[in-house]
């Protein structure tokens, strides 16, 4: 089941230059099946980050990360297993792309819920 934890858009303050720049976040989360194991859940997340037409960048113990081809957003999935729950988090720079943001989160949860049905770009 699919719920929404938080779309937020907020200011984020330059220490250096004075300037202010806005970040949109949208969060969610995707209770797992039971019994999957982290390294399922981890290849799940980078198979439908890459379905979703995103460029992987790196992965750690417990989360896959992608970015657009534009290198302007950022995504993760990442799998928590002791709550069997998969986090799915988008970030880009600018506050309007929001819904942006929020399409991309909805086709990677998609991708990741169905990993046969060939990746929803």
């Amino acid at each position: 089941m699919k719920r929404v934890l938080a779309t937020a858009a907020f200011a984020a303050f330059g220490l250096t230059a004075g300037t202010a720049s806005a970040v949109s976040t949208s969060i969610n989360y995707i209770d797992l099946q039971p019994g999957m194991d982290l390294q399922t859940c981890l290849n799940r997340g980078d198979a439908a980050l890459s379905a979703t037409g995103l460029s992987p960048l790196s992965r750690t113990s417990s989360a896959a990360w992608a970015e657009t081809y534009e290198a302007d957003a950022l995504f993760i999935v990442y799998c928590i297993i002791d709550r069997g729950i998969a986090v799915v988090s988008a970030s880009a720079e600018q506050a309007q792309r929001s819904d942006e943001m929020g399409n991309y989160i909805d086709r990677i949860m998609d991708n990741f819920e169905n990993p046969q049905s060939g990746g929803r770009k």
